[in-house]
C-alpha cells in the first residue's frame, strides 16, 4: 500500500461552463453489457451516465460502456435520456477505448421524434482511432429539444473492446476538451512520501482504495485477488 496526497480536478477547457453540458442521466436501453465476474458494474450501460468517469487516456476502463462482443459484425446500441430537454448545437460522445465503431447517430424530441443526424459511410476506412472526446454538430435548426441520445455501433469495425464513457448535448459550438488541472501547491506532495504499511497491510497481492475510519485509527480496503478473500 502507497500513499500520496494529490489534487486531480477534471474541467473543461474553452470557457465551457457546466451549465452549457448536459450529460445523460438516465440509461432508456441497452442492446448488452460486457459481463465481468470479479467487478460487479464494470462495463455495464449506466456508466454511460454524468460526465466522463476518466480523461481520455486511450485505455481500457472499467468505468465505461461495452457491448458484450468483441470484433463481430453484429448491431450494438445503446440509448440515454436527459433531465430536461433541450436544444442542442452539439452531441458529445466521450469514446475512451477502440474509438469509431460507431455507424449511427439518433436523437429524440419531446414528442419522441426520431431523427438520424450522423451516418458512417459505407467506404469510409477502417481507421483505429484511440480516443476521442467526439463532436457531432447539429445543424437541424427545425428540430424541437433534444431528451434522448441513440448510438449504433459495429464492433467489427475497430479491433478489440469498444467502450463510451459518457454521451452528452450542449448549446456550445466550440470545441470542447477534457483535462486535468493539477494542484499549483506541490508542498503535499513533497510532504507525503510513499510509504509501506508493513505485512498487515502490504502483501503480494493488490491493496486497493483505502478509506480510514473517521476517528483515523482504522484503515478500511479492498484486497484483489488475495488467498485469503472468501
Amino acid at each position: 500500500m502507497k500513499k500520496i496526497a494529490f489534487l486531480l480536478l477534471l474541467y473543461i477547457s474553452n470557457h465551457c461552463f457546466a451549465q452549457e453540458i448536459q450529460w445523460a442521466s438516465k440509461v432508456l436501453g441497452v442492446s448488452s453489457e460486457r459481463y465481468s465476474p470479479k467487478i460487479g458494474d464494470a462495463y455495464k450501460a449506466n456508466q454511460v451516465l454524468g460526465r466522463p468517469n476518466a480523461i481520455i487516456d486511450k485505455q481500457e476502463n472499467f468505468c465505461a460502456w461495452s457491448p458484450s462482443v468483441v470484433d463481430l459484425s453484429s448491431e450494438e446500441w445503446i440509448k440515454v435520456g436527459f433531465d430536461k430537454p433541450q436544444k442542442a448545437k452539439q452531441i458529445l460522445i466521450a469514446e475512451n477505448f477502440n474509438a469509431g465503431a460507431i455507424t449511427k447517430v439518433f436523437v429524440y424530441d419531446s414528442t419522441d421524434k426520431e431523427t438520424l443526424i450522423y451516418e458512417r459511410p459505407i467506404d469510409n476506412p477502417k481507421d483505429k482511432i484511440e480516443a476521442r472526446l467526439w463532436h457531432i454538430s447539429q445543424k437541424d435548426s427545425t428540430l424541437n429539444e433534444i431528451k434522448a441520445v441513440k448510438l449504433v455501433m459495429n464492433p467489427a469495425l475497430v479491433t478489440g473492446w469498444n467502450q463510451i464513457d459518457a454521451i452528452g448535448i450542449t448549446t456550445n459550438n466550440k470545441a470542447i476538451e477534457l483535462g486535468i488541472n493539477l494542484a499549483t501547491d506541490n508542498k503535499a506532495l513533497e510532504e507525503n512520501q510513499k510509504e509501506n504499511l508493513g505485512k498487515m497491510v502490504n502483501s503480494k497481492k493488490k491493496e486497493l482504495a483505502p478509506i480510514v475510519s473517521p476517528d483515523g485509527k482504522i484503515l478500511y480496503f479492498t484486497r484483489d485477488d488475495h488467498e485469503g478473500n472468501m
